[in-house]
C-alpha cells in the first residue's frame, strides 16, 4: 500500500470576457454570476482552482449600440474584481468607418 497522497492539480481558468458580457448582459439572472464559483464547479473534485483570469477591452462608446453601454460594463468589470478574479484589460480597435446601424 502506497503512503503518497493523490496528486492535486492547481489550474487556472480562462474567461474571454467581451465574450461572455456580450452574451450576458440581456440577461439578469445569469449576469451577476460568481465567476470564481463557477470555475470551481469546473475544475475536477480534489483539484485546486489557483487563478481565474477575465480577459476583456471596455467597450467604445464610438462602438457601442447604446451610449449607456460602456459606464454599465465598467461597473460589472469591478463586480468581477470583487470577486477575487484578476481583470485583464486590452484595447479594442473599432475602424473609423464602422457605426451601429440603429439604437434599440
Amino acid at each position: 500500500m502506497s503512503s503518497e497522497s493523490p496528486s492535486r492539480t492547481n489550474w487556472t481558468v480562462y474567461v474571454d470576457g467581451l465574450n461572455f458580457y456580450s452574451a450576458v448582459r440581456s440577461r439578469p439572472d445569469t449576469k451577476w454570476i460568481d465567476l470564481r464559483a463557477l470555475a470551481e464547479r469546473l475544475v475536477p473534485r480534489g483539484d485546486i482552482t489557483e487563478n481565474v483570469k477575465y480577459f476583456t477591452s471596455q467597450i467604445s462608446s464610438k462602438a457601442a449600440e447604446d451610449p449607456d453601454a460602456p459606464k454599465r460594463q465598467r461597473v460589472f468589470i469591478r463586480a468581477v474584481r470583487a470577486t477575487g478574479v484578476e481583470v485583464l484589460e486590452g484595447k479594442f480597435k473599432v475602424p473609423d468607418t464602422w457605426r451601429p446601424t440603429s439604437w434599440k
